[in-house]
């Protein structure tokens, strides 16, 4: 292919590194007068239909990610400038290694370790805060569009792209039921059709969290019926006000007249289960088995883990909150015992290997080094004791039936007497902080195209019609009996295939 010129640069390309539905992103040589750079070049197909997209795509990278301190304090993709020719709008963005999803695939959709998990969610969570800042909904936080910077050298360095789908709340707030969000990560109160705000990104990051955990998708519906299953199942039916006021109910839910009170329900999808493990709540996730999940892990480091496994289950339960209203803000997310370590560092004498590893790895995708400069690996921690089980996360008793229903939406105030709680505090279920029941920030939300083109290693990896191909032949066997581990339900894949039929 032929150099791209810009004003001030030329761009030698290289290789075709994604294609998408709106364009492709090629891998460039920057030569210009301050030397070369590897940059990606994405390129976007100019017609009436994409102009006002790209143009307000523009407009907020400039805002957002323009500035190379801004862009690396908040985990956000670096943008460099952007030129034109009469058919093609190009992006430039700073080159990136790869996203998540190629990360979990070469591993085998392995579950990640819980150490690594909170170094993600750390870097994303300051992402969203800067977005909240500037009053941006990024409408698109999965897996694919979050890349890894330099893996070999910044283990789990990563930063969030694609902004494509992003918009400004306050442009959006006349818009009624916009369709954004890839399905899998796509928060109630849109899939119901209530006001909405930026904490759509909050239950986003939730279910990546939970997908890097689990090593498949929490709620891997193929329709928004089977999604508002899966997490009704989970999590509880929304509080019978809200369902009066959502502009979808009809289409998930209709009125039991058996019952006196006439009661909501769950309307059939007749669709099989494509869900691994089948939830009656989010706090079965603590029962995971470390063992299995991390093999090799030492007695001591085991129960360390699984201190470490019930606060990230913690703060996972108050992002997964139904009720936008009650859903945990990046701010406040930021000062959870998960991120902070607390729990670890209360107990360092005991879990000195753990937490020295999980130290490590916050330190080597954060810590600023030196250009050029590969850290080394730290020698290996000498061993110690198996410590007394002393837990940081109160376990709350396990159930096997649903959780009590709750509120999707802020769209109404809660109601007295009404099932659901405010989020507890962390580690510690059952007490809830004043600052966690001051949540009421206002619910709206932008209006973009269901699909969008990324910058990076990858393109279009999820969009409107099917998620990455891994996935594809990852279906169950109906006749193969789940596996059922106390409350914790999983079914067997087929030894030939390995991910749900579709992602979206």
């Amino acid at each position: 292919m032929r150099d791209l010129f810009s004003p001030t640069q030329v761009y030698h390309v290289l290789e075709e590194v994604g294609r998408g539905t709106f364009g492709t992103v090629f891998k460039c040589l920057r030569r210009g007068r301050n030397g070369q750079l590897v940059v990606a070049v994405k390129r976007l197909t100019l017609d009436r239909h994409s102009y006002r997209g790209i143009r307000n795509e523009l407009k907020l990278l400039r805002a957002v990610c323009s500035d190379e301190d801004s862009s690396t304090k908040c985990h956000i993709v670096r943008f460099f400038e952007e030129f034109s020719d009469l058919s093609h709008q190009y992006l430039v963005f700073e080159m990136l290694e790869k996203s998540l999803h190629q990360l979990q695939s070469e591993s085998g959709f392995r579950p990640m370790a819980v150490r690594n998990i909170r170094v993600i969610t750390d870097q994303m969570l300051k992402a969203l805060q800067k977005l909240k800042e500037l009053g941006v909904v990024h409408a698109d936080v999965k897996p694919e569009n979050i890349m890894l910077v330099h893996h070999s050298r910044f283990p789990f360095r990563v930063k969030l792209i694609d902004f494509g789908r992003a918009d400004i709340l306050s442009k959006v707030r006349s818009v009624r039921a916009p369709y954004i969000q890839s399905r899998y990560y796509r928060a109630p109160e849109v899939l119901l059709g209530l006001p909405f705000s930026e904490k759509v990104d909050m239950w986003s990051l939730g279910c990546v969290m939970s997908e890097l955990y689990l090593g498949w998708p929490l709620y891997p519906g193929d329709s928004e019926m089977q999604q508002v299953s899966y997490i009704c199942k989970t999590q509880g039916l929304p509080h019978e006000s809200l369902l009066h006021s959502a502009s979808k109910t009809h289409l998930f839910f209709k009125r039991n007249m058996r019952t006196g009170a006439a009661q909501w329900q769950l309307k059939a999808d007749g669709k099989q289960d494509r869900r691994k493990y089948l939830l009656s709540s989010l706090d079965q996730l603590s029962d995971m088995d470390a063992r299995e999940r991390e093999p090799g892990l030492l007695w001591k480091d085991t129960e360390a883990e699984e201190s470490d496994r019930r606060c990230m289950v913690n703060l996972l339960k108050r992002i997964l909150t139904l009720g936008s209203r009650w859903r945990i803000s990046p701010e406040r997310a930021l000062g959870h015992a998960f991120l902070t370590l607390e729990h670890l560092v209360a107990r360092s004498a005991q879990f000195s290997s753990y937490h020295r590893s999980a130290t490590l790895a916050m330190e080597q995708a954060l810590l600023q080094l030196p250009k050029h400069v590969i850290p080394q690996p730290p020698p290996h921690p000498a061993h110690h004791h198996r410590p007394n089980k002393q837990p940081c996360c109160s376990r709350e008793p396990r159930t096997c039936h649903p959780p009590r229903p709750g509120p999707l939406s802020q769209a109404e105030n809660q109601p007295q007497g009404s099932r659901v709680q405010p989020p507890e505090s962390p580690c510690q279920p059952g007490n809830e902080s004043e600052d966690q029941r001051a949540e009421t920030d206002d619910d709206q939300s932008p209006s973009r195209s269901e699909e969008s083109v990324r910058c990076g290693s990858e393109v279009g990896g999820a969009r409107s019609h099917g998620r990455h191909s891994e996935f594809l032949g990852r279906t169950w066997d109906p006749d193969i009996t789940p596996v059922v581990l106390g409350c914790l339900t999983t079914a067997p894949t087929s030894p030939a295939t390995n991910g749900p039929t579709q992602r979206r």
